[in-house]
């Protein structure tokens, strides 16, 4: 197969736009590619959404803008979501120290449910793609699910812990929003990187790059659509295909909060029966909790829950659902809910809430510790909290183990969890 076709048929996204590298200085960035015309538009503008532009005519994906940048004439980037919101590849971006090892334990999962993955080293060489292709356009929603899922079983990404090496899917939406083309990967074999070992497939274990790049590319395997589904079907604990396409989540509130089953994917409803918290990629993808000197900065969104039916109650944060439970609820815990959020940090760390048994997670200081408390909505469950030192490393550490403990609570019973609990815990009965 000729190289340039062999290329094009794996690395498939958008052919009717495809962005541009551009730098200025010490900035760079990418745009979608225009036609360029000096007597309608004096500025080259950045802009990935049409409406900002009546007269924008962007540029198709040809042969011949893929053979420059394979020459290293220009660096390309791919869009990789669909208009019909499916995708030909889904790939997960890693960076960090520990990057090359993140890989290793994907590649490895992705291979024990027969996921053909394969790793390519980034233009900087200091980060990994690891791309995934198909044999036919797949739901991005579904493919994103299952790569995310494999992740976390992976224990590469966790809910509290923010050191992961993972960046970012692409693409990393399930639907366009309407503005814009969803994000952009940059083609892989650029010349200029290329000839310094990067921007090229590497074996997973010895991080060297394949001697013969098109003779590797030729190997590919891609999964097919049908297996994709099976395995969306085994990590979601689904029998039927019957999945809403996930938009919005409605949560109603009455004299129990009840989430619309029917109203979020099957996918979605099973993650919220077994997990701790609402499960946003997005969280770990922004990293903005634990940034030096950021602690106790902005405050970070855990999860967004909104729109959906007008009809029923919406809430945008865990503030604003805890605000209702405290108005409308006559719960047993009540009291001691509006203790606690009188006194939650609440410019340290969002609150956040437990769905199993219903509960909400707040951050208290006290004169030498901060005190990490679980109290629940209506059950005779104890109170518990976790106790930590005020020092920023402390506190990120004392959050990720409380993570594990909620896990083994969740995975093997609260007895279980009582027979051998952290030395810095205690139990408050009301």
């Amino acid at each position: 197969m000729d190289n340039l076709l062999l290329y094009r048929s794996l690395f498939k996204g958008r052919e009717d736009v495809y962005a541009i590298h551009w730098s200025k200085g010490t900035k760079s960035g990418y745009m979608p590619a225009k036609l360029y015309d000096p007597y309608i538009s004096k500025v080259y503008k950045k802009s990935t959404n049409p409406n900002n532009s009546e007269t924008a005519n962007y540029l198709p994906l040809t042969d011949d803008q893929i053979q420059r940048h394979l020459e290293g004439r220009q660096l390309t980037g791919l869009y990789p979501l669909l208009q019909d919101n499916t995708s030909w590849l889904i790939a997960a971006d890693f960076d960090k120290k520990s990057w090359l090892e993140d890989c290793r334990s994907f590649i490895t999962i992705c291979a024990s449910y027969n996921i053909p993955a394969y790793l390519e080293r980034s233009r900087s060489g200091k980060g990994g793609h690891v791309w995934i292709f198909f044999n036919q356009p797949y739901p991005a929603f579904k493919s994103r699910i299952i790569v995310l899922t494999l992740l976390e079983r992976a224990g590469i990404v966790s809910t509290f812990d923010k050191n992961s090496s993972f960046d970012r899917l692409f693409p990393n939406q399930d639907k366009h929003s309407g503005k814009g083309f969803g994000n952009l990967i940059a083609l892989p074999l650029y010349k200029p990187t290329l000839e310094l070992g990067n921007s090229c497939f590497i074996e997973s274990e010895t991080a060297l790059p394949y001697r013969n790049q098109w003779e590797f590319l030729s190997s590919i395997r891609r999964i097919s659509i049908n297996d994709l589904d099976q395995i969306f079907l085994s990590l979601t604990s689904s029998k039927s295909l019957n999945v809403i396409e996930p938009g919005k989540l409605v949560i109603k509130l009455s004299n129990t909060i009840e989430i619309n089953r029917n109203g979020i994917s099957t996918a979605l409803a099973s993650f919220l029966k077994d997990e701790l918290n609402f499960f946003n990629p997005d969280f770990i993808i922004k990293k903005n909790l634990f940034k030096k000197g950021n602690l106790l900065g902005k405050n970070v969104e855990m999860f967004q829950l909104s729109a959906g039916d007008a009809n029923q109650t919406l809430y945008e944060s865990g503030e604003e659902l805890l605000k209702d439970v405290l108005i409308r609820g006559n719960y047993r815990h009540k009291i001691q809910l509006r203790y606690l959020s009188d006194l939650h940090l609440g410019n340290v760390l969002k609150i956040r809430f437990v769905l199993s048994p219903f509960a909400f997670v707040f951050l208290l200081t006290g004169k030498e510790q901060y005190h990490i408390v679980m109290e629940t909505l209506d059950t005779d469950e104890a109170t518990y909290i976790w106790h930590t030192s005020k020092e920023v490393s402390e506190l990120k550490n004392a959050l990720h183990n409380v993570d594990k403990d909620l896990n083994k609570i969740r995975n093997d019973g609260r007895f279980a969890f009582l027979q051998s609990v952290p030395i810095n815990f205690s139990r408050v009965f009301t």
